[in-house]
């Protein structure tokens, strides 16, 4: 749940994840993350509400490829409306 209020009415609000695993973002509101195990991340969120897009990150640093790998990714969740205020859920789900 992400809640926020602002002086102003804004319709720039962006809210970013990062995952070690390439999104698959699927019709409806709903982003896919899986792992080689195919264990499976279901992220639902409003469309209505939000507009989603990934971006890969090529990790250089050492240290952080150590943990992370060589690549990331960046899911940028963009709201599509004004607002002064919000009250926004977003579901996890395991499978």
């Amino acid at each position: 749940r992400e809640s926020c209020s602002f002086a102003e009415p804004t319709d720039q609000v962006l809210l970013h994840l990062i995952s070690s695993q390439k999104p698959q973002l699927l019709p409806d509101g709903v982003i896919c993350l899986s792992d080689d195990l195919e264990n499976q991340l279901l992220l639902h969120y409003d469309t209505e509400q939000w507009k989603a897009e990934s971006e890969h990150i090529t990790v250089t640093d050492e240290s952080l490829t150590r943990v992370w790998g060589d690549s990331l990714y960046r899911i940028q969740f963009k709201l599509r409306h004004v607002v002064q205020q919000g009250d926004w859920v977003f579901r996890m789900i395991e499978k």
